[in-house]
């Protein structure tokens, strides 16, 4: 059985990563994320512990990493040592491997250490719902997220479940993936 597999949304939780070991993040980027090697990571853990708790927010859980792919995230987890991988009872991933990917690893890995495991973000840019339908089939059978999150509801292209403009302001039809993942 996971540890804490019920989690009380109420709660407030820290997440101070995003896709930390992608080496595709530069200081004058477009979007979000940060490179930090998993020893490093460990580190800001153990810090952010600390503070937590000296700030008197010693049942805040720290989650961990959002790396971009299963196999990434595996790799990470396996590298924190004990200490680190007790303090985080929740580890998030990211779905951009698609097809691919050792989903099964990641979740044998997450269970013996006793771990929630959330799908935190997942998005491509078929409109159709075919690969959508494919990668949400292959997590729920080898990954058994407690939790799938779609990473943009709104946007163009195709990666949107529904077809908008974010810099237009404008929202249009949604696309047969947003049907897909209603079903």
């Amino acid at each position: 059985k996971y540890a804490r597999d019920h989690w009380d949304m109420t709660f407030t939780s820290v997440e101070p990563f995003n896709e930390p070991v992608s080496n595709w993040w530069k200081a004058e980027g477009k979007q979000e994320g940060c490179h930090f090697s998993p020893h490093a990571q460990a580190a800001v853990l153990k810090f952010l512990r600390m503070e937590l708790d000296q700030r008197g927010l010693q049942d805040t859980p720290i989650f961990a990493s959002d790396d971009n792919t299963y196999d990434e995230a595996l790799q990470n987890w396996k590298s924190f040592d004990a200490y680190t991988r007790q303090l985080v009872p929740h580890i998030n991933v990211h779905g951009y491997q698609k097809g691919k990917g050792r989903r099964d690893l990641l979740h044998e890995a997450a269970r013996a250490d006793g771990k929630s495991l959330w799908n935190s973000e997942y998005g491509e840019k078929d409109p159709t719902g075919l690969e959508l339908a494919h990668n949400l089939n292959l997590d729920f059978h080898q990954l058994h997220p407690n939790a799938w999150c779609y990473w943009q509801a709104i946007d163009g292209g195709g990666w949107g479940l529904i077809q908008g403009d974010l810099t237009a302001k404008t929202i249009g039809k949604a696309n047969a993936k947003y049907f897909v993942l209603a079903h």
